[in-house]
Formats: C-alpha cells, structure tokens, sequence
C-alpha cells in the first residue's frame, strides 16, 4: 500500500490493475490496466508515488526502461523513459519536484549504468549516479541470481533511505548533491545464526533505525541520538496491547484485517480483560463491522 495526505493506493497482485482510494476508504478508480498497449503495464507494479500537488500518481513497473505517469481519473498522462531498464526499483518525491528512482544496477547487462537518477520534473533533466559496489551481476557462477534480490525503501525518513539484500548498510540518496551515502550499518553472522535469523532489512524512521530480523530473532530498534539498541516487540497500545509487526510506508503504521479477524481480534482484547472505557470503545467498534465487509486498514501517522 502506498499513502499521500488524502489518498490511498493499492498494488493488487495477479496482473490485476492498481486502485486509488480516499482516506475514508472510497474507491475512486483504477489506475491504467495491465496488457501490452502502449498506455499498460505489462509487468507488476514495484512502486508507487502520490504526487498530490501536481495531480500525478507514478507508478514504477517490476521491471523495464519508463515510469508510467496518471492523473487522479485514471487516466494515462504521460512517462519518463530512462536509458537502461530499472530492475526493481524504488522512488522518491521531494517537495521541490525532484523525482528520484534507485535500483538493482546489473554489472554485466546495463549499457548505461547507473543505480540512481534524479529527475527534474520541471524541465525533464536527470542526473545519473553509480557506485559500483552497490551494483550485482545478473550471472554468477553460472546462474541467473542477480534479479533475486531486493531493493527496500519505506520513505519514512528524509534522504531517501534505500536498504539492500546484499549490504548490510543502510543508504541515503542524497538528490541535493547527487550522492549515495552510507548512513547505518548493522553487523550479524548470518551463518552463525542461521538457526535464528536468514536475512535481516533496514529500514528508518523519524526518530529510529529498525532492523527487521527475518526468522526467529527478534527484531532492534537504534535511538539515533541515544546511540542504544535495543531488541525489541513492538506492540499496538489502540488495539489492546496486542502484538504487531511495525509495517510503515510513506511516513504512516498500517495494519490490514481481514474482518473477521478483526473481530476475533477484539474479542479476545474483551475476553482477555480491559477497562470499562476500552471495553465500551471497542464494543461499539463491533457494532459496525460485519463479516462481509471488505478489509479494515488501521492508519496512523508517524510523529
């Protein structure tokens, strides 16, 4: 999911279209459709951009040389053509109309080579950068495993902070200088935990680095100016206290339900204890979902 002050979309998996909601969960349109017309993705979608202020939702195909460009009707307004393919890509928007697209620059197949370009959205200059050692190859050791990594990047901090399957540093992507700089490193023996932990994502916050521990390791948060890092279980204190993963994406927590687990989830919150007014409070919660219902999104702003 991807989210903007007023806006929501939602990359459908199985070919499926993207769709644009409001924040009060509206449906509102589909945006392009998926096929080989020159107007269509004819891959998934990676990542998404909600330009509010100039009317523009960009969209970054799984693979492929252009970033689709449609207004808020759906309608098909236009691209941005690189000069390589962009493999996996994530994007960031500044407030000064500086796009930004990074991604898993191939050693040995790109003609350009370029892991980042800054795209001036007012007079369609891009500056390129690339940093060899955060590049891969597409054949090593005789198989096809370069596009088997991953590229993460939540922008829920400034800087664009990029976090890559084959590094264990975290990056920013300074557009104002051009420059990719390492900001956090985090240091673990995968092979000595392997029982525990097989691959780990950085990601950042207003305030936080967080270390997702994929496995049975628990995840660490880093206080950016206490230096301390801390294992940690992160927990929903609207819900209960109730264990959560800490999903953030464009400066916001979400957390997706179906309903019925939405309402077994509130139930065992009432059954388990809690004070009159939560007790009240997430009653009238019940009363208005029904198990039919479509999804319920919980939405919270980061601080």
């Amino acid at each position: 999911m991807h989210f903007s002050d007023n806006y929501i979309v939602i990359r459908q998996h199985d070919n499926r279209p993207i769709l644009l909601f409001n924040k009060d969960g509206k449906f509102i349109t589909e945006l392009g459709s998926y096929g080989s017309g020159p107007v269509e993705y004819d891959t998934s979608i990676k990542d998404c951009i909600i330009d509010e202020r100039n009317g523009v939702i960009y969209l970054l195909p799984f693979v492929g040389p252009k970033i689709l460009k449609y207004d808020f009707s759906g309608r098909y307004v236009g691209k941005i053509e690189l000069p390589s393919w962009i493999n996996k890509g994530k994007m960031y928007l500044r407030s000064d109309s500086i796009l930004s697209v990074f991604h898993i620059a191939l050693k040995d197949r790109d003609e350009v080579k370029f892991n980042g370009a800054n795209i001036n959205l007012n007079n369609d200059s891009i500056q390129y950068v690339y940093v060899d050692q955060l590049a891969t190859k597409l054949v090593s050791n005789g198989a096809k495993q370069g596009l088997e990594n991953e590229v993460w990047s939540y922008r829920s901090a400034p800087d664009f902070p990029i976090s890559l399957t084959y590094s264990d540093t975290l990056y920013h992507f300074n557009q104002e200088n051009n420059q990719i700089k390492a900001r956090f490193t985090f240091k673990i023996d995968l092979e000595a935990e392997k029982n525990e932990v097989s691959y780990f994502i950085l990601n950042e916050i207003p305030d936080y680095y967080v270390v997702y521990m994929i496995g049975k390791a628990k995840d660490v948060i880093v206080d950016k100016k206490a230096h301390k890092a801390f294992k940690a279980n992160f927990v929903n204190d609207y819900m209960g206290n109730r264990q959560s993963t800490l999903k953030v994406q464009d400066g916001y927590f979400w957390a997706n339900y179906e309903p019925i687990e939405f309402i077994e989830l509130i139930n065992s919150i009432i059954n388990d204890g809690c004070t009159p007014a939560q007790k009240a409070y997430f009653e009238s919660l019940l009363s208005e979902i029904d198990e039919d219902d479509n999804d319920i999104l919980l939405l919270g702003k980061l601080k």
